[in-house]
């Protein structure tokens, strides 16, 4: 009789959480409108972000630069929520050099990452695990100097490329309206569309 109480209690988790799925699937699809059961919340987040790929580090530098972004989610705090996301990191601007005989190259760059994408939440006390799926967009400016017998030559270009992400992320509660989320995220990058990784560590403000 014990064990089929659990699995009976089992089964209905299951189906409040499908529940909660499909209304917060319908809150996103209807607006305020379908959020009957569902609260709205409105949050900034502000942190770290590294790359984690060889080939990201050499045109957007090894160390961390800011990840700024807003997040609107539909859900409960105590159990689970689907929450849009949009970011954008801004990386240090990397710098690499070749000398030859007579001749001197200097390459740098400047990248931007701007994401946007839907990640699911479920919640364990003050704990949080989800997964994301993104649209991102790099950007990279690039200037090539030569140098060579006292003349200079210098191209600049922009390229851009949109591509899919998918993201991990755990995240700890400290305060009523505070959380810190750590993410990870996969995607690829330039014109060989290299896999690359990201990684980063915010600040999490609810309203």
């Amino acid at each position: 009789m014990g064990d089929r109480g659990g699995a009976g209690s089992g089964g209905t988790s299951r189906g409040r959480r499908r529940w909660r799925f499909l209304a917060a699937a319908a809150g996103c699809l209807l607006g305020p409108a379908g959020l009957a059961e569902d609260a709205l919340h409105v949050s900034l987040q502000a942190g770290l972000q590294v790359p984690a790929a060889p080939d990201l580090k050499r045109t957007a530098g090894t160390g961390a630069s800011p990840n700024l972004g807003a997040m609107l989610a539909w859900g409960s705090r105590e159990d689970f929520a689907l929450r849009l996301r949009v970011d954008a990191t801004r990386f240090r601007e990397a710098r690499q050099e070749v000398d030859a005989p007579g001749l001197r190259q200097v390459i740098t760059t400047r990248v931007r990452c701007e994401s946007i994408g839907l990640e699911q939440l479920d919640y364990e006390g003050r704990w949080s695990f989800g997964a994301g799926l993104y649209a991102v967009r790099w950007t990279v400016e690039s200037a090539n100097r030569l140098e060579s017998a006292g003349d200079v030559f210098e191209p600049r270009s922009t390229t851009r490329w949109t591509r899919l992400g998918l993201g991990l992320m755990v995240g700890r509660q400290w305060s009523k309206h505070g959380d810190v989320e750590l993410r990870f995220m996969s995607s690829h990058y330039g014109q060989e569309n290299q896999p690359t990784n990201l990684v980063s560590l915010n600040l999490v403000w609810t309203f």
